[in-house]
């Protein structure tokens, strides 16, 4: 802890260069006492320790780790007196070895979660990480570099949240086998998007627990869909123009006009119009048969 007040920067400091594992009120007065630093005078007291309500103080702490150390401080209300002695002291000493264990967990599952994102912004992979509820833990660099560049991330966030829930419910126990298909064939965790950009495939896998620490954590990867055919070409090839052919290529996707309209930054009005000429030039009936004409030139 880093204080102004000298009183608690030298109590910490004291504390684990004697390794005081354990302490009370009259331990921590008559030490200070020594040091000619009263106690009474001190912020830490008036602004810290009795407004906290921590009369008649005593704590443990664990030992000093890279992340910190943890402290247990238990006070009472000023009108209880407790007897501070040897038997309230080792009665707290007793609960040391414990906090120890679990401050060193926590510390190891810090180290654990640390390495993990470095192993994530270290690769080439585009990665977010999300937890059970649907918080977002971790976005790599590779991701935040492929959303800054689409203009239409929105639909690719949408993707990737609807993939992570996908996962989750397919991981999740059912009561029957009935609903087990119904979340296999209705929400499943790998999905294609396409924007006026680029065609994307948006997986979900579940992350190692032991890394993240909490069970039902999903890996969400996003790339580009390198087996995508070429339907922009295709389109050009048959005739239409640059922008027909963007039209061509977005229908191929089943968007509706109201979709094609705002991918394009058009009216409604104006994006139908563009669907019936693409489909009178090519000669088709509907957005099947279009796609079926183009994906076969």
């Amino acid at each position: 802890m880093q204080s102004p007040d000298p009183v608690p920067a030298w109590w910490y400091r004291h504390r684990r260069a004697h390794g005081i594992g354990s302490w009370d009120e009259p331990m921590h007065v008559r030490l200070l006492a020594e040091r000619r630093m009263p106690i009474e005078r001190s912020p830490f007291r008036h602004e810290g320790l009795r407004p906290a309500g921590l009369h008649h103080y005593s704590g443990i702490t664990s030992e000093h780790y890279p992340a910190g150390e943890l402290i247990v401080t238990v006070g009472y209300p000023a009108q209880r007196r407790p007897h501070f002695g040897a038997d309230d002291t080792a009665l707290l000493a007793l609960l040391l070895p414990a906090l120890r264990v679990a401050h060193h967990a926590q510390a190891t599952a810090a180290a654990r979660l640390a390495a993990a994102v470095a192993l994530l912004d270290a690769g080439a992979e585009a990665l977010q990480v999300v937890a059970a509820d649907g918080r977002t833990l971790h976005r790599n660099a590779a991701l935040g570099a492929l959303l800054a560049s689409e203009p239409e991330r929105d639909r690719l966030e949408d993707a990737m949240a609807h993939a992570a829930r996908g996962l989750r419910a397919l991981r999740r126990p059912r009561a029957d086998a009935s609903s087990i298909a119904a979340t296999l064939h209705g929400t499943p965790p790998e999905r294609a998007v396409a924007t006026t950009r680029a065609r994307y495939v948006v997986r979900a896998r579940p992350a190692p627990e032991a890394a993240w620490g909490a069970p039902g954590v999903v890996l969400v990867s996003v790339a580009r869909d390198a087996a995508a055919p070429d339907v922009a070409a295709a389109a050009r090839a048959l005739g239409l123009t640059a922008r027909e052919a963007e039209v061509a290529r977005l229908l191929v996707e089943r968007l509706t006009n109201a979709e094609l309209a705002g991918a394009l930054g058009i009216s409604v009005h104006t994006a139908r119009h563009h669907t019936q000429r693409v489909m009178q030039k090519l000669g088709v009936g509907s957005r099947r048969e279009l796609a079926a004409r183009l994906r076969a030139t």
